[in-house]
């Protein structure tokens, strides 16, 4: 299983450490499209960069398969410090303007990203309160959450969105 740093830094860790982007292809779209675009991939690389400013999991080599209760509390201390930065980035996404031939695809990448974020709150909690079963009952659910915001960035795009 990937586990990366969620997007939304308090899910991330629980996903991975790890985020990467391209950019999206903006062939075929209009140029007010492709704009839009552009600021959702410029938002969330924004979004990234103060989810990065928390720095990495403080727990060196955290294993979110065989975790410590200690650590694992210190891990969603950590990320629960982002989960005010992933609010304001959502709220964010919603606020841009998009023309109407993107609306299906940025309503279906706030919908993922709004369920990848209720996830990551259930997996925060579980962590914070050093519940390692809990926890680790999350993980799967939460890589498919995050599969979920990916596939939504990459049909808008905005691969920026996919981290």
């Amino acid at each position: 299983m990937r586990i990366r740093i969620p997007m939304f830094a308090a899910a991330a860790v629980f996903l991975a450490i790890g985020a990467s982007g391209c950019g999206g292809d903006d062939e075929g779209l209009s140029a007010e499209s492709a704009a839009a675009v552009e600021q959702f991939d410029e938002a969330c690389d924004a979004w990234r960069s103060k989810l990065e400013a928390l720095g990495r999991v403080p727990v060196k080599d955290f294993d979110p398969e065989n975790p410590e209760p200690a650590e694992l509390r210190t891990v969603g201390n950590h990320f629960v410090s982002g989960h005010p930065i992933n609010e304001a980035a959502i709220a964010e996404l919603k606020n841009l303007a998009v023309p109407t031939e993107l609306k299906a695809d940025v309503d279906a990448l706030i919908a993922a990203l709004n369920r990848e974020f209720e996830w990551q709150k259930v997996q925060a909690k579980a962590a914070q309160d050093g519940d390692i079963a809990a926890f680790k009952a999350t993980l799967d659910d939460a890589a498919s959450t995050n599969d979920a915001v990916t596939a939504a960035a990459e049909d808008l795009g905005a691969e920026e969105c996919a981290f």
